[in-house]
C-alpha cells in the first residue's frame, strides 16, 4: 500500500505542465506582438514629421507631409483677406491675389531640422525609448504675385468706386451747381497694406480698411455751358437748325484757353463788330499818338457805332503806305490783311460802312477773298463785311494777351503796336455803355469791354469780361431768316444775347451767380451813347472822362445820344 502510494505520487509529477516555459513563450509572444505593433506604427509614422514642427506659425507635429500642407492652406490660402470699402465689406480670396506657399521648401526645411534624418533603427530605438528631438520651428515662406493682387485691386476699384456727381444747371434761375464728391481706391497705398496682411496667419489680425482717393465735386466743363445755352435756347422757341435760325456763340476762357463753340465758324455779317479789327489796323498803322479829331472819332466808331468815325479811320490807315492811291480802298486792304494776320481768316471789309442815303459810299473795293468753307449753314452774311463768332474772339483774346502779358498783338507785331496800344483798346471798348447784351449778363460793377453790332437780320455782340473768378470772353450772333419783313433786330430778340450773357458769366463764377436778371436803362431799346462835346476832352487812357458823373448819368457838358447832343431825358424812361 506504501509503494501503491509512491508509484502514484510520481506518475503524477511526472505529468506536470512546463509552466515557466509557457509563460515565458507566452510574454515573448507578447513582446514580440507589441515589438510588432511598435514597429508598425513607427513605420507608418515614419513619413510625418515629428511630433513638436511649427511650420509658418502653424502646429504641424505629427502629421504627414499632405496634412500639414493642408492644414497651412486652410489658414493662409482658404481664410480671406477681410477688407471694408467705405464700410462695404470685400473678402479678398489669398489666391486671387496671387498668393502662393512655398510648401516644399518649407517641408524640407523641417525635415532638415527634425529627427527624419536619422536611419530608420536609429529613429526606431529612440521612438520605444521615447525620446524626443528637438522642437522644429520653419518660417513663412512664400511668393506675391504684384500684377495679381494690383488686378484683384483694380477690379475692386471697377465695381466700388463713386465717380463725382456731374455739375447741373438751373434753368430757373439760369445758374450752375457743382455735383458731389467722389471716391477712388488708392491702388498703391492698398497693395502696402494688405501686402503684410497676407502673412499673417491669425484671422483677426486679417482685415483692414482700404484707403481711399477722394475725387473733387465735378467740376464744370465746356460740355456744361453748350448745353446749358441749347436749353435756354430750347425754352426760348429759339431752334438754332441752321436753316432759318442760327445762335452762333464762342467762348474762351481767358486764363486756361479753353472753348466752347456753338456754330462758332458759321460766316456772319460783321456790322459794327468789324470795327474791333478796324481798330487793331489803326494801331497797328498809325506812326504817332493819335491827335485828338482821331481819338475822338475812334472813340465815336466804337463807342457809339458812328459809321463816318470808322470810315475815317479806315481812310488814314489807307495813307500810311498807299497801294493804288485810293487811301479807301487801300484802308479796307489794310485792315482786310490786319485781321487774317491776326488769325481772323474769315473775316474781312471791302466796302465802307454805309452813313445814310446823302452818304453813302459805293461798293468800290475788291471782292471778298475766297475761302474754303468749313460749314454748310448759311446766314446770308454780308459779302463785304463778314465775319465769324470764333473769329471776333481770336482778336478780342489777342488783345487781352497783348495788354496783360505782353503777347497776342504784340507778339504779331512787335514794331507796330505796343501793350499800352492795346490797353487802350480795352478801355475804348469798355466805354460802351448799351446796357444790354454783355453789359446785362453781369452784376452792375463788373467791367466789360465789348462792341454791339446788328443789321437787318443779324445782331451780335463781341466782349471782354472781367469776372470776380474769371476773365473771359463771350462772342454771340443771332440770325434768323426774316419772313415777317420785321428784322431780326426786334427788340423781343434781345433778351436772347442779354440772358445767354448772364449764363456764361454764371458758369464761370458758380459760387457768386448773378441769379436776377437785370433791366435795361431803356426797354426799347439800348441806352443812348454819350460822348464828350469837344475833341479836346476825349482821353482814350480814361474813356469815361467828360461823359458820367459818379452815379453814372451824363455830364451837364457831355453829349447826350451823339451826335444829335440833346438833352438828357433819363435814358429814355
Amino acid at each position: 500500500m506504501g509503494l501503491g502510494g509512491l508509484g502514484t505520487r510520481q506518475q503524477s509529477g511526472g505529468n506536470r505542465l512546463p509552466i515557466i516555459p509557457i509563460f515565458s513563450f507566452i510574454l515573448l509572444f507578447i513582446g514580440v506582438i507589441l515589438f510588432g505593433q511598435e514597429l508598425i506604427a513607427y513605420s507608418n509614422a515614419e513619413g510625418n514629421l515629428q511630433t513638436d514642427v511649427e511650420i509658418a506659425g502653424v502646429q504641424v507635429g505629427g502629421l504627414s507631409e499632405s496634412q500639414a500642407q493642408e492644414r497651412l492652406e486652410t489658414v493662409y490660402l482658404d481664410q480671406p483677406i477681410k477688407l471694408t470699402y467705405q464700410g462695404n465689406p470685400i473678402l479678398l480670396d489669398p489666391r486671387s491675389a496671387g498668393f502662393r506657399l512655398s510648401m516644399d521648401a518649407m517641408l524640407a526645411q523641417a525635415r532638415q531640422q527634425g529627427g527624419n534624418n536619422t536611419d530608420f533603427w536609429t529613429g526606431f530605438w529612440d521612438y520605444l525609448w521615447g525620446r524626443e528631438p528637438d522642437p522644429v520651428t520653419v518660417p513663412l515662406q512664400a511668393t506675391l504675385q504684384e500684377s495679381q493682387l494690383r488686378a484683384a485691386l483694380e477690379d475692386i476699384s471697377l465695381r466700388y468706386d463713386a465717380g463725382p456727381g456731374g455739375a447741373a444747371f438751373d434753368l430757373a434761375t439760369l445758374t450752375f451747381r457743382g455735383g458731389a464728391q467722389g471716391a477712388r481706391l488708392d491702388v498703391e497705398q492698398s497693395m502696402e497694406l494688405i501686402r503684410p496682411l497676407l502673412y499673417i496667419a491669425d484671422p483677426a489680425a486679417r482685415v483692414a480698411d482700404l484707403p481711399l482717393q477722394s475725387i473733387e465735386a465735378g467740376d464744370l466743363s465746356m460740355d456744361d455751358l453748350r448745353q446749358a445755352i441749347l436749353d435756354y435756347f430750347a425754352t426760348k422757341s429759339f431752334l438754332a437748325d441752321g436753316v432759318t435760325t442760327i445762335g452762333s456763340v464762342f467762348v474762351l476762357d481767358l486764363e486756361t484757353g479753353q472753348e466752347m463753340s456753338l456754330f462758332a465758324d458759321v460766316p456772319m455779317s460783321g456790322a459794327s463788330t468789324i470795327k474791333v479789327g478796324i481798330m487793331i489796323n489803326y494801331f497797328r498803322h498809325r506812326v504817332t499818338a493819335p491827335d485828338p479829331d482821331s481819338a475822338y472819332l475812334l472813340a465815336a466808331a466804337v463807342i457809339c457805332s458812328n459809321n463816318s468815325g470808322a470810315n475815317f479811320i479806315i481812310q488814314i490807315t489807307g495813307d500810311i503806305t498807299p497801294i493804288t492811291g485810293r487811301p479807301m480802298i487801300d484802308g479796307m486792304t489794310h485792315a482786310s490783311q490786319t485781321m487774317l494776320e491776326v488769325g481772323a481768316v474769315n473775316s474781312w471789309i471791302t466796302s465802307p460802312l454805309y452813313v445814310g442815303d446823302d452818304g453813302e459810299y459805293p461798293t468800290i473795293a475788291p471782292p471778298a477773298r475766297q475761302v474754303t468753307p468749313t460749314t454748310n449753314l448759311n446766314a446770308q452774311p454780308d459779302p463785304f463785311n463778314q465775319t465769324t463768332a470764333e473769329d471776333m474772339g481770336t482778336m478780342m483774346a489777342a488783345i487781352y494777351d497783348c495788354a496783360f502779358r505782353g503777347t497776342g498783338l504784340r507778339t504779331i507785331y512787335p514794331d507796330d503796336i505796343t501793350q499800352e496800344e492795346c490797353q487802350q483798346m480795352i478801355e475804348v471798348m469798355s466805354g460802351v455803355k448799351f446796357s444790354r447784351f454783355s453789359e446785362l449778363g453781369v452784376p452792375e460793377g463788373v467791367p466789360v469791354a465789348h462792341k454791339v453790332g446788328y443789321a437787318g437780320e443779324t445782331f451780335g455782340d463781341v466782349a471782354m469780361v472781367f469776372s470776380p473768378a474769371r476773365d473771359y470772353v463771350f462772342v454771340m450772333y443771332i440770325w434768323e431768316d426774316d419772313l415777317t419783313n420785321r428784322g431780326i433786330t426786334d427788340i423781343l430778340k434781345w433778351p436772347l444775347i442779354d440772358e445767354t450773357a448772364r449764363i456764361v458769366y454764371n458758369y464761370f463764377n458758380p459760387n457768386e451767380p448773378l441769379i436776377v436778371p437785370r433791366q435795361p436803362l431803356n426797354p426799347f431799346g439800348g441806352a443812348a451813347c454819350v460822348m464828350p462835346k469837344t475833341a479836346e476832352e476825349i482821353s482814350l487812357n480814361d474813356i469815361d472822362a467828360g461823359r458820367f458823373d459818379e452815379n453814372g448819368n451824363p455830364l451837364p457838358t457831355a453829349c447826350y445820344d451823339y451826335p444829335n447832343c440833346r438833352p438828357f431825358d433819363n435814358w429814355g424812361q
